[in-house]
């Protein structure tokens, strides 16, 4: 993948109609300023970060390798949907911030299941998962700007250690639904 500077692409597809799917390996942190799909093939991250100030991630078709990335959702002009593919190792998260616009606009996790590895990061929008949300990291409120959740997706702690919730900013708005499934 090409690293074309602050902003790389505004849409990127990653869809290879091969029978031998490729891997295409991020070479440097990725800028996306309108959505990312990926329909058939797989995007290894190579442990770098990927901001998308767009409206969608989207893939279903093929695979998200983040290693021990951070996915940064950042659109300050309407909603996000994300659309991950399942909860296997094919298609999870390592860290995800959510960085939205105040307000309205809010991060839609829809039609699967989204795994987050390491620590979940609100600091502006709505958390308005329709599917569940699974985290093995931390949960972190870091800003007043985060709206009540408006949706039927929980958020699941499902880690194998210690895990928190830290919110440094005092009272805020009901996230999520939290079910605890951790072991410890």
């Amino acid at each position: 993948i090409k690293d074309f500077g602050a902003t790389d692409y505004f849409n990127l597809t990653i869809n290879d109609t091969n029978t031998n799917k490729a891997t295409f390996v991020m070479g440097n942190t990725l800028g996306i300023a309108g959505s990312l799909t990926i329909s058939s093939g797989t995007l290894d991250a190579n442990f770098l970060d990927i901001t998308l100030t767009g409206t969608s991630w989207n893939a279903t078709g093929g695979n998200f390798v983040s290693g021990t990335n951070t996915v940064t959702f950042n659109n300050q002009s309407g909603d996000v949907t994300i659309i991950t593919g399942g909860t296997d190792d094919s298609h999870d998260f390592n860290n995800v911030v959510m960085n939205i616009a105040a307000g309205w606009p809010a991060l839609h996790v829809v039609t699967n299941d989204m795994d987050i590895d390491g620590n979940l990061t609100l600091t502006s929008g709505i958390f308005s998962p329709t599917t569940n949300v699974y985290l093995a990291g931390n949960l972190i409120i870091s800003s007043t700007n985060i709206g009540a959740e408006d949706d039927t997706g929980d958020l699941i702690f499902d880690g194998t250690g210690l895990q928190t919730i830290t919110n440094s900013v005092g009272e805020t708005a009901a996230v999520a639904e939290v079910q605890i499934s951790n072991a410890v």
